[in-house]
């Protein structure tokens, strides 16, 4: 059992949160949004933008619209920047319309979304406060005077001072069948590319989708067809799309496993299983509170036992032993 962080989800097999960006508390009313209340919205503010007439004035829309939220989770319509980032909801209901056909499948999309200024990483070399080279305060005064040049001079990119870099964000929309194992599967895609990943959104429809929404650094120019290139170069190289998981040693891996995490005696009558947080294609996840503490209870579905599923289920609880034990040492 672990303290219910993010609720995991396709590499987990469960439908994880968003990923690095973490939503503050919401009201319990805010937390059970209105599907119908929020397609108006959508719609009411699509026809303000004077874009979408023809698209708004199909009569089949509303009807067909309802349909593609109501598969969605409700987590979804919470995280929907209605100032900002409205056409977003029109992209990936025809990404998700795309990820049905089984030819098109996986579905990636690319774009660009803006520079970003950070700073710059460590080079390793610690230094201690109290035997700093005596030009170190020299150093601090030109760094500052050159800030101040730069803050002057408009023309000067803020890349070219010393402490800082710029980079490129790229938002990565990937749809698929959503299976196990899938989200670390394509994390590790991305990274063999050089993406790093920022923020993660993913989400899994009630039709056995998923929508994964990242924001990565990494790519070097803002065009993103060649991005897209070389994710399904990668894709094509490492011989399987990140939808596939076979083991062929599944049993094996299984026993090993059990071994490993031994026997871990819980007092069930110190366990309540609360709300259902999270449902994927072969677990669900619970809130729960265990000797006064709140616990995520993940619940393995008997028909995925014996499978990758159970597999991935016995890894989950090995680190989270070692990661107890290593707190509590």
């Amino acid at each position: 059992m672990a303290p219910p962080a993010r609720p995991p989800r396709a590499g987990e097999d469960l439908e994880e949160g968003t990923g690095e960006s973490s939503p503050p508390p919401r009201s319990p009313r805010a937390s059970n949004p209105d599907c119908h209340e929020v397609q108006r919205k959508i719609c009411e503010r699509l026809r303000q933008t004077g874009r979408h007439d023809r698209t708004l004035a199909d009569p089949t829309f509303n009807a067909r619209f309802a349909r593609h939220l109501e598969r969605l989770p409700r987590r979804y319509l919470l995280d929907l920047d209605l100032d900002d980032k409205l056409e977003d909801v029109l992209l990936h209901w025809g990404i998700l319309d795309e990820c049905a056909d089984p030819n098109k499948r996986p579905v990636f999309r690319a774009r660009f979304i803006k520079y970003k200024t950070v700073p710059r990483e460590d080079d390793g070399i610690g230094h201690d406060q109290d035997h700093e080279e005596p030009c170190q305060k020299l150093l601090e005064d030109l760094s500052l005077e050159r800030r101040k040049i730069a803050d002057r001079n408009d023309s000067l990119s803020i890349s070219s001072r010393g402490d800082l870099k710029t980079v490129l964000l790229h938002e990565i929309i990937f749809s698929s069948i959503d299976k196990p194992k899938l989200l670390s599967r394509l994390t590790a895609l991305l990274s063999e590319v050089g993406l790093n990943i920022q923020e993660a959104h993913v989400y899994s429809t009630k039709d056995g989708f998923c929508l994964d929404v990242f924001v990565v650094d990494g790519w070097k120019t803002e065009e993103t067809d060649e991005l897209i290139a070389a994710i399904k170069e990668t894709l094509t190289q490492k011989n399987a799309s990140p939808s596939n998981s076979t083991n062929s040693s599944t049993p094996e891996k299984i026993v090993d496993l059990q071994q490993q995490v031994g026997d871990y005696e819980i007092d069930l009558s110190m366990l309540t299983r609360g709300d259902k947080i999270a449902s994927g294609s072969s677990a669900d996840l619970y809130r729960g509170t265990y000797k006064g503490h709140d616990v995520a209870i993940k619940c393995l579905r008997s028909l995925y036992l014996n499978n990758p599923s159970e597999v991935e289920f016995l890894q989950e609880v090995l680190i989270l032993r070692q990661d107890f034990a290593i707190h509590n040492c």
